[in-house]
């Protein structure tokens, strides 16, 4: 089964891209893929320090030096198919 993440980086919640994206979720869900979503609205996601962990050091399952709300979405994004933004 495909599996679609889709992401709404919209800081308004309920706006227009967060509308569009669940529309587009739901249409997925109806094809039978297995669709997860995620918005970044309130969520603490640091800004990058630039330190390359993420390129040379990176461990298993561990994207990032920074403790924050974005491990979560980096494992979700490794697991699609397909990723979906707006």
């Amino acid at each position: 089964m495909t599996q679609i993440l889709g992401i709404s980086s919209s800081p308004v919640k309920k706006g227009n891209t967060e509308t569009l994206l669940d529309h587009m979720m739901k249409t997925a869900k109806d094809m039978g893929c297995d669709t997860k979503s995620v918005k970044l609205s309130g969520r603490d996601i640091k800004e990058c320090i630039h330190c390359n962990s993420c390129i040379g050091k990176q461990k298993e399952h561990k994207y990032c030096i920074l403790d924050d709300d974005a491990q979560p979405i980096f494992e979700m994004a490794q697991d699609a198919d397909i990723l979906l933004g707006g």
